[in-house]
């Protein structure tokens, strides 16, 4: 999921990475890296074919 979010950022994982813990760093109560991955990858998920 990850790999194909990059893809559609038209960026490097690493650097898709690097964006999603900048976002992280600043929350007040920044969630560990995993987690915010998996919450930036919901809510950025493509919207399903209805």
């Amino acid at each position: 999921m990850l790999r194909d979010a990059a893809a559609r950022e038209g960026v490097p994982v690493n650097a898709l990475v690097a964006r999603i813990d900048e976002e992280r760093i600043r929350a007040e109560v920044p969630p560990g890296l995993a987690g915010a991955i998996r919450l930036w990858l919901v809510a950025h998920a493509p919207a399903p074919d209805g």
